[in-house]
């Protein structure tokens, strides 16, 4: 049973009376009552009646002025409103390095490059990058252009071998190393000795400069494991026995994704990629590997400027050095970490990839396709 409040007092007033002394009006006491019980919220009592003095109007502060009392207004309790929490903001995906290819957002993209790796931190979840490539024709002058589908597979091709391990991640940065078959074991250009393969060591340290920004001193065929490579600063003469060169090289370079939003409906977005920086050995300019081999020596510039539609398909221009020209890489698999990659290069009146061009003539290049396949884990 719950009980309310009848209607309020009737209000005290005070009056004079011949001898001056006040006297009281009777007051009324309210009367309490039982009410049907109903059912109350928690979070909302019933309030208590509450009274406040009300002076007549216009009697100012005389003391004989009748003094009111009238019920007050009921107090409203402010009921607290539930605060969501700030969500915390996304936090901006990542690229990092695979090989020639990168990732963003941890999903594996084609590669950018064919010759030019990426300079970002190696992806944690891709320590290992396994490389089978075919070069489409020999790295000597003295060979024609336009070989037959024999000459090609025996005498023109260059089967190579590259695989990365980057077992040291901290941070920003990581560190690996390199290793570079030069040469294959089929074809008149091979001995067949796993030892004239020109098997080579290099480095790379790689780091995140930002999300999407990366900077890499990269070292490549350091140390050829068996011998056989050729000498550093000149032209190699008849003393020199040289089974396979690839070329010693340094690259300082700088890498830059800007994500260009979902293209066509797919999952993954637009990814534009520029890398650019410096590099001697192989990525020389060709004049100076004329004159000097391919090993260190003079600096010039390299780059590749890429655009992946997705994380399926990318098209790229490359500058580097020995070879250049467009290429196209393909990712057929959205979980299984397969790149397909196809450039070419050598084009007629080329003045960088002479050194494939029968005479050193730039007239004398053709198109050139070369190949390869990679996987990372």
């Amino acid at each position: 049973m719950l009980l309310a409040a009848l209607p309020a007092p009737a209000a005290v007033q005070w009056q004079p009376v011949v001898d001056g002394g006040p006297v009281f009006t009777p007051v009324t006491t309210p009367v309490l009552s039982p009410v049907p019980t109903g059912e109350l919220q928690a979070d909302q009592p019933p309030a208590a009646p509450r009274w406040q003095r009300v002076d007549a109007p216009g009697s100012g502060s005389a003391p004989n002025s009748p003094v009111r009392w009238a019920q007050a207004p009921a107090t409203t309790v402010p009921v607290s409103t539930p605060i969501k929490p700030q969500q915390p903001p996304k936090p901006q995906a990542i690229a990092r390095s695979v090989g020639r290819a990168f990732s963003y957002g941890g999903v594996l993209y084609p590669e950018v490059g064919f010759w030019v790796p990426t300079a970002f931190r190696q992806d944690v979840a891709r320590k290992f990058v396994l490389t089978y490539q075919l070069l489409g024709n020999p790295t000597n002058t003295g060979s024609p252009d336009a070989p037959s589908w024999n000459e090609f597979w025996n005498t023109y091709s260059d089967g190579q071998y590259q695989a990365e391990f980057t077992p040291l991640i901290m941070g920003p940065i990581s560190a690996g190393i390199t290793f570079s078959q030069q040469e294959s074991f089929v074809g008149s250009r091979s001995d067949g000795n796993y030892r004239d393969s020109g098997a080579s060591i290099g480095f790379q340290v790689k780091s995140s400069l930002s999300p999407t920004t990366g900077f890499a001193i990269v070292g490549q065929n350091q140390e050829q494991l068996f011998g056989g490579g050729g000498p550093n600063g000149r032209y190699p003469g008849a003393i020199d026995n040289i089974q396979a060169d690839l070329g010693r090289s340094y690259l300082f370079i700088a890498s830059q994704s800007v994500p260009l939003g979902n293209w066509f409906g797919a999952k993954t977005p637009a990814i534009a990629t520029l890398t650019a920086g410096a590099g001697n050995g192989r990525y020389k300019p060709i004049d100076d590997t004329r004159k000097n081999w391919v090993n260190y020596g003079n600096y010039g510039p390299i780059g590749t400027l890429s655009l992946a539609f997705n994380q399926r398909i990318s098209i790229f221009a490359e500058w580097a050095g020995q070879y250049n020209g467009i290429g196209a890489s393909f990712k057929p698999f959205e979980r299984i970490p397969v790149v397909g990659t196809v450039m070419l290069r050598d084009f007629q009146g080329a003045h960088q990839g002479i050194v494939n061009c029968q005479g050193g003539n730039p007239d004398n290049c053709r198109t050139t396709v070369d190949g390869r396949i990679t996987v990372s884990f």
